[in-house]
């Protein structure tokens, strides 16, 4: 199924040395609480809720199944942005969302860098530090 981001990323990161967040030693993303699972944003999370948990962030609009698809094909199309979501299994619902968007630079030897944007969990799935 294809996804707006390769989650396999995150595996080469060492979060307790690169992280400056406080969060709780046994959570990562990839250590999430049993029931939940870490991916990449799909075409189907329309139907997930992805629109309505980013309501919990700002003012998402009235976006239809077209628009978002549309939308979803322009970012996948230019490999700039990498949309990470959580999954809640057991309702079925997208609870949480962050946005890597990546800018490639001439300077510094032709570096990249990113940006985390669109960083949004539902109320009812945060958990305390």
């Amino acid at each position: 199924m294809e996804e707006l981001c390769d989650t396999s990323l995150l595996e080469q990161i060492d979060w307790k040395d690169r992280c400056r967040g406080q969060y709780r030693d046994d959570l990562s993303p990839l250590n999430l609480p049993q029931g939940y699972k870490l991916r990449g944003l799909r075409r189907s999370d329309y139907y997930k809720g992805y629109c309505e948990l980013l309501a919990h962030l700002t003012q998402v609009g009235d976006v239809s199944e077209n628009m978002f698809n549309k939308q979803y094909d322009e970012m996948l199309k230019c490999n700039t942005y990498h949309v990470l979501v959580i999954e809640h299994m057991d309702s079925d619902s997208v609870v949480a969302s962050a946005t890597l968007a990546l800018e490639h630079k001439f300077i510094h030897s032709t570096a990249m860098r990113g940006r985390i944007e669109d960083v949004c969990v539902h109320p009812l799935h945060q958990v305390p530090l």
